[in-house]
């Protein structure tokens, strides 16, 4: 039956932000997102920044490697995001640091879309969903 849970625990229709990034292919369930904010990962080997606006209920991601160094972001008690190395602002919309010792410097976005957990699966069956 439609919108009953699959056997990852999601619903048909949940939201996901899905990737094909390399080899692999994977997905995060955006209510678990939202409430996160931020993700520190590694897909297929390289380090990525997951993140979500509960405002918006939009996520993206991002190669989280500047300049040779891999960052590891947070959510600061303010709700800003940082990076804690720096403690640089940055803004998820853009992948830029709004602030501090980054301020101007931009993340490479890495393509990744928002669909239905079962168009997504549909899709890329061998989805793995973190």
């Amino acid at each position: 039956m439609v919108g009953e849970p699959t056997a990852e625990g999601l619903s048909t229709y949940d939201l996901v932000l899905g990737l094909a990034f390399g080899d692999a292919r994977v997905a995060f369930a955006m209510k678990d997102l939202v409430e996160d904010r931020v993700r520190n990962e590694v897909v297929d080997g390289t380090p990525l920044l997951i993140a979500a606006s509960a405002g918006t209920y939009t996520g993206a991601a991002y190669q989280r490697t500047l300049d040779g160094d891999t960052l590891t972001f947070a959510v600061a008690p303010d709700e800003s995001i940082v990076d804690e190395s720096s403690r640089s602002t940055w803004d998820l919309a853009s992948g830029a640091a709004t602030s501090g010792a980054l301020e101007g410097r931009a993340l490479t976005r890495v393509d990744s879309r928002q669909a239905f957990w079962f168009a997504w699966q549909g899709y890329w069956p061998d989805t793995t969903l973190r």
